[in-house]
């Protein structure tokens, strides 16, 4: 489980001055070891500045390849340090070649200048190339070692902390960089940990601090909403579903949810995937985004039929065991339950209205595994970051039940008419309240988490 210190500090008061190091020996000591610490963004030094792109102009190489020449602006000091051959037009900026296309005039990038240095011990110094002097380099996120994504260039908001970026200002305080990240050993006996949220309730409670807890766990309120659910095995306690309309499958996932993710080891996909990663790490609460026009009919929860088979997202034909939860609509399995969804429904770059779905499972009494994470281990080898976090305790129903409200908010786009969850609980009738039985009051809930350090 990797913990970025910043979402940790958000949900908890560490005094100032409160060191990584401190948090670690905490963990480790009454929780779960800390087996490293990785400092992202850690290697980097000297000048990586905010610029504005002043001009960009494409230019076609003898090889084929067209880069772009730029002036870009780094504030009025960093532009009069430019390199003399560059003179002519200094005043308007540094003179940089890139070899990306994703920004344009008017830009904010992220610029090492210089006498700086990238991960690897990468010196950035000007060069003639290309029939100019590059005087820096606009950076990537892999070239900063924040991320793997080399397909362009870091375009910085036009906003940070309500104000406009300054070209000149140092970058890494808008990049979140440096930053510790710690990497936790969790055990299958502490499940609860596998979420930034577990963790952070952890340290709360050994530090005697407050706890921002991001979740409400209230009982969802009767719905009557358009996605039909049934409930057809006991494996499942509670379903949840919510149709998200008007999606632009343009439209891309905000900063800050990329940066997290990608810190705790999940890779940026799209705005739909993005947001349930986020909403599952943050959590702990698996969910699954089905394109809502490839799904057929109701919604249902049962066993797997015996012969059964499932393509899924990795697209990998598996047949299904008759123990086997899955996910299914008038076509069939689309989905094997906490641990994977079906290539049928699969969202695509033109999905448009989608079904954002959680739901708890059953299982034998703590610290017995789960169904799920033995449906998991089954010869066909479905595993997945969801199969280690599908918690079954009724105290996860609760915030089953606003997960997808927040993840259609996180996204910047809106569920549709009925603005409620479709929530169903076996036996239950189509309308009812939700996971009304999982509500715990505080001094229970955190009885668990008092326990006396760990023998060594």
């Amino acid at each position: 489980m990797r913990v970025p210190m910043s979402w940790l500090r958000a949900m908890i008061d560490l005094p100032e001055g409160t060191t990584t190091t401190q948090v670690a020996e905490v963990i480790t000591e009454h929780t779960a070891d800390v087996e490293r610490v990785e400092s992202i963004g850690g290697e980097v030094s000297g000048p990586v500045v905010v610029g504005k792109v002043v001009s960009a102009e494409p230019k076609l190489q003898k090889n084929g390849k067209t880069i772009v020449w730029c002036r870009v602006d780094v504030g009025a000091e960093l532009n009069a340090q430019g390199h003399p051959k560059n003179a002519d037009g200094a005043e308007l900026g540094r003179g940089i070649i890139c070899g990306a296309h994703n920004f344009g005039v008017g830009d904010l990038v992220v610029v090492s200048l210089p006498g700086a240095v990238l991960p690897g011990g990468f010196e950035i110094s000007a060069r003639h190339t290309y029939g100019h002097t590059s005087d820096g380099m606009i950076c990537a996120a892999d070239e900063l070692g924040i991320g793997t994504d080399h397909t362009g260039i870091i375009v910085l908001p036009d906003t940070f902390d309500g104000r406009t970026p300054v070209p000149g200002e140092d970058a890494r305080p808008i990049l979140g960089i440096p930053e510790d990240v710690l990497e936790i050993d969790v055990t299958p006996d502490i499940g609860y940990c596998m979420s930034i949220r577990g963790i952070a309730r952890e340290v709360a409670q050994v530090l005697g601090l407050h706890f921002h807890d991001p979740y409400t766990e209230a009982p969802a309120q009767p719905v009557s909403g358009p996605v039909a659910v049934r409930i057809e095995s006991p494996a499942c306690s509670q379903f949840v579903a919510l149709p998200v309309t008007g999606l632009d499958p343009q439209a891309t996932t905000p900063g800050y949810i990329a940066d997290r993710i990608t810190r705790a080891g999940m890779r940026p996909i799209s705005l739909a995937v993005d947001v349930t990663n986020y909403v599952m790490i943050e959590s702990g609460q698996p969910l699954h985004s089905y394109d809502r026009q490839r799904v057929q009919g109701a919604l249902v929860v049962r066993k797997a039929l015996a012969g059964e088979h499932l393509r899924t997202l990795d697209d990998a034909e598996r047949e299904l065991d008759p123990d086997d939860l899955v996910i299914a609509d008038d076509s069939g399995a689309i989905g094997l339950a906490g641990v994977m969804g079906g290539a049928s429904t699969e969202m695509t770059e033109d999905s448009r209205d989608i079904i954002l779905e959680g739901h708890t499972s059953t299982a034998p009494r703590w610290p017995a595994p789960t169904d799920v994470t033995s449906w998991a281990r089954r010869p066909h080898g479905a595993s997945s970051a969801a199969s280690t976090r599908c918690a079954p305790t009724p105290r996860w129903c609760g915030r089953l039940s606003c997960s997808p409200s927040s993840a259609a908010e996180r996204s910047g786009n809106r569920p549709s008419s009925a603005t409620s969850p479709r929530c169903r609980r076996r036996g239950s009738p189509p309308t009812c309240r939700a996971a009304s039985w999982a509500c715990r009051s505080p001094a229970r809930r955190s009885s668990r988490f008092s326990r006396p350090p760990r023998s060594r």
